[in-house]
């Protein structure tokens, strides 16, 4: 008669570990089978995601018959995204944010004072609510304060008396360089922007000297087609352009530091911040904060700015359209608060952009 063969103690305690060990390896073999499909698709999605999204902004742009220049991303580490990002566009009254941190980089190496009286003739008068204000000929007006309506009402006659003290155009343009920025470039003041807007149409009403009355009587008389044939022309001129990313790199500089000192940054903060009129502010919730500067001009329509998005974190976009010929002042100021509302929608409310880095 055979004995019954009993297996030693520690095998017979040791069959449950193992197929325990069995079972968990087969688990880990399942995980990692499904697990790696999503690891090894993650890049596509992520394109396919950002190209949705443009496809998106680009849609929302469509009714204004223009192109959308474009670039975003979070200044805090997010993945840059843009739209024609390196194709230059007019820039408009968006180049008196460079012009502002031109002329405060002077402030801050003792070359110009904030407080310091500065007096102009009506000749530099190019429109905009601070002649209204100011009376006199010549007139007088504190630097700071001439930056002050450059940038908050977009003052075009306190731009041209701040790029004459500033040494003009080039010095704009130099300073840029010198902050390593390349794609942005200031050429004329506000009185030769609009004179070369305006004999696009009608050369032999605007001599080289036209005084603003001179232009506000051809402005008058600008049919929609002198528009849109200045339009045009402006969308094909290097002058006064900047590129979307370029200018997002410019604003990424100035929230961190790196353009002005600490004193002079919150100085244009405070002032970008109160900037008129309201564009990217339309596509956040009220009480976001915005710091922006505007630009307008023959069928072209900007916003550049910084928002602040509810973790804390900071949102820079550059929003340019051109050639909008289907455009009023009204109608694309919504549109490009609907492009800022998308962008916003990504970041703040789905972050799925954010996951595209």
């Amino acid at each position: 008669m055979n004995a019954k063969r009993i297996a030693p103690t520690w095998i017979r305690k040791s069959r449950p570990l193992a197929a325990a060990v069995l079972m968990l390896a087969a688990m880990s073999a399942s995980c990692a089978r499904q697990v790696q499909p999503t690891q090894h698709n993650a890049p596509a999605e992520a394109g396919e995601r950002e190209a949705r999204f443009k496809e998106r902004l680009e849609g929302l742009v469509q009714s204004t018959g223009g192109e959308l220049g474009f670039a975003m991303r979070v200044i805090e580490g997010g993945k840059l995204v843009s739209i024609r990002g390196m194709e230059s566009f007019p820039m408009a009254s968006v180049y008196k944010f460079p012009i502002a941190l031109a002329m405060l980089a002077e402030v801050e190496r003792g070359k110009a004072d904030l407080a310091r009286f500065v007096s102009f003739g009506r000749d530099l008068s190019c429109g905009g609510p601070m002649m209204e204000t100011l009376r006199g000929d010549p007139v007088s007006s504190t630097l700071g304060d001439l930056i002050d309506w450059m940038v908050v009402t977009s003052d075009n006659t306190a731009c041209n008396v701040v790029l004459r003290e500033l040494g003009g155009p080039a010095a704009a343009t130099a300073n840029l360089k010198r902050l390593g920025i390349q794609g942005i470039r200031v050429d004329r003041n506000e009185l030769d922007l609009a004179r070369d807007e305006l004999r696009i149409a009608h050369p032999e009403r605007v001599p080289d000297n036209a005084s603003a009355e001179q232009l506000g009587e051809v402005e008058n008389a600008m049919t929609p087609e002198d528009w849109r044939r200045s339009g045009d022309a402006f969308a094909k001129d290097p002058r006064d352009t900047a590129t979307p990313e370029a200018m997002l790199e410019l604003l990424v500089l100035f929230h961190e530091g790196k353009a002005l000192g600490p004193g002079m940054t919150a100085w244009l903060r405070k002032r970008m911040e109160k900037a008129k009129p309201i564009r990217i502010g339309l596509g956040v919730p009220e009480g976001t904060q915005v710091l922006h500067k505007t630009g307008t001009g023959p069928q072209l329509f900007n916003d550049v700015g910084i928002v602040t998005l509810p973790d804390g974190r900071h949102l820079a976009m550059v929003i340019f359209i051109r050639r909008a010929h289907n455009a009023t002042m009204e109608s694309a100021s919504r549109v490009i608060g609907a492009v800022a509302r998308a962008a916003w929608e990504e970041y703040a409310v789905h972050g799925s952009v954010a996951r595209w880095r």
